[in-house]
């Protein structure tokens, strides 16, 4: 029986993967019943971004290469040992955005810990021939609290801490003025 999503959960979380893809689909608060993923499936990204040194990116294959493809398709396994659940996405092709395929073995793993509200997640990569210049992980857009994010606040632990209201709006603003003069720089 085809199943087109799987489902983990514990006591605060519940998430939901592409049984194809690996897409982080939905990452709901069940304390509130709010998905936090406000995308639609169609903009969601893949959970991670390779980006090469000549400005190419690599991720996982989205779910329309995967059902085109079998080979695509990601290996999802979850394990579960004395309360925690490792819930394991591996992938043995990776594709870019003109649709050239890679053989390299990118695997990517959540722990979700019974009543705990923290999503441990970490990445590993068998890079033999990819020029790498980053590593975007987990990518994941669209998330917010609540129905709107205009009460959302975002705290940055960089340079000491920046503490915005709104960060959306924000964020997408046009500064309000420069402080520095770059002319005067010699």
């Amino acid at each position: 029986m085809y199943i087109s999503r799987y489902h983990f959960e514990n006591d605060m979380i519940s998430l939901s993967l592409d049984s194809k893809s690996g897409e982080l689909l939905e990452l709901i608060n069940k304390v509130t019943g709010d998905n936090l993923i406000k995308s639609h499936e169609y903009s969601c990204p893949p959970p991670f971004c390779l980006c090469l040194e000549d400005g190419a990116t690599v991720t996982a294959p989205r779910r329309k290469d995967c059902m085109a493809d079998t080979s695509l398709a990601a290996d999802i396994v979850c394990v579960e040992h004395d309360g925690v659940k490792h819930i394991q996405v591996t992938y043995d092709r990776l594709i870019d955005s003109i649709g050239r395929k890679y053989d390299e073995t990118l695997s990517y793993t959540i722990k979700l810990t019974n009543g705990s509200s923290v999503l441990e997640m970490d990445m590993s990569l068998e890079n033999n021939i990819l020029p790498l210049s980053s590593v975007l992980y987990p990518y994941i857009a669209g998330i917010w609290l609540g129905e709107s994010y205009d009460d959302d606040v975002l705290v940055y632990p960089m340079h000491g801490g920046i503490k915005m209201d709104c960060p959306i709006r924000s964020m997408s603003a046009p500064p309000n003025r420069i402080n520095w003069r770059w002319q005067e720089y010699r």
